[in-house]
């Protein structure tokens, strides 16, 4: 490895824990008092669960993304980037329709890194997913976001709790987190 290649690479791998810790400091200090924080001022995001008929059910989750911000659309066919993605764990339940609805829809662009076409979110954008609710019981499930916040390249998880009281469906955010699998992030 030429000289200049390995020091290139020590400053970026440097300058990325820096970054890291950053974000881990503005995570401690908010705290994540209520489900409407998040632990990143480059985004936010809410989630809504509306009834359509009878027993089925539209989730929503709107990314809301500050300018230079973005994420990688569910619809994109790259394999580099952490696609978004929403999964609701196995259950007896409700079912999850596979299909999301992205609006508006991302426009494929051609990214000069991997040299393929990429499908970037770069405003804000609303994913529906139809949820069917199989049974009248009270039950809680789990469920998790996951995408990666561009350019900082960090990966997020969200989770959050489907859950029907008395006929009553709600969604509730659990919280956000930097995802564990964030290499430079462990300790």
């Amino acid at each position: 490895m030429k000289p200049i290649t390995f020091l290139f690479l020590i400053l970026t791998f440097g300058l990325g824990i820096t970054n890291c810790q950053s974000v881990k400091n503005k995570e401690v200090d908010k705290k994540i008092a209520s489900e409407s924080k998040v632990i990143d001022d480059s985004f936010g995001i809410a989630l809504q669960f509306d009834h359509v008929i009878k027993n089925q059910y539209l989730l929503g989750v709107a990314m809301n993304l500050d300018k230079g911000s973005y994420i990688i659309s569910p619809f994109s066919q790259d394999s580099i980037y952490g696609n978004f993605s929403i999964a609701i764990e196995e259950n007896n339940f409700l079912t999850a329709d596979e299909v999301l609805v992205e609006v508006p829809k991302s426009v494929e662009e051609m990214d000069p890194i991997i040299e393929r076409p990429v499908r970037f979110v770069r405003v804000n954008t609303i994913y529906h997913q139809k949820i069917k609710v199989l049974t009248k019981e009270d039950f809680e499930v789990t469920g998790l976001i996951e995408f990666v916040l561009e350019p900082s390249c960090v990966p997020y998880d969200v989770e959050f709790i489907l859950a029907q009281r008395a006929g009553k469906m709600k969604v509730k955010k659990i919280k956000t987190v930097i995802s564990k699998e964030y290499k430079l992030g462990a300790k």
